[in-house]
């Protein structure tokens, strides 16, 4: 009844043209139709556009998980978020 969604992205080229959106909208409605319950996935706490794709799609924070993805230049905390297909 669970998902993790553990990559999203489209090209950089394709930002900011509703792709990205589409698609969500079409990840959520097949999940649904599947009887998905819940959607979860992170995002990186610094991706401030990321976390706003996520808010935007219904996609609620549920906690913070301290310096758990690792960069060249150090780590970085990841946010938990989480949508309810109800």
């Amino acid at each position: 009844h669970t998902v993790h969604l553990w990559a999203f992205a489209v090209q950089p080229g394709a930002h900011g043209k509703g792709i990205g959106s589409q698609l969500m909208r079409f990840f959520l409605a097949r999940a649904r139709k599947q009887g998905v319950l819940r959607v979860q996935l992170t995002a990186e706490a610094d991706n401030g556009k990321a976390l706003r794709f996520y808010q935007k799609h219904g996609f609620k924070k549920e906690g913070r998980l301290r310096k758990a993805s690792k960069r060249k230049t150090g780590c970085v905390d990841l946010i938990a978020l989480a949508k309810l297909l109800e």
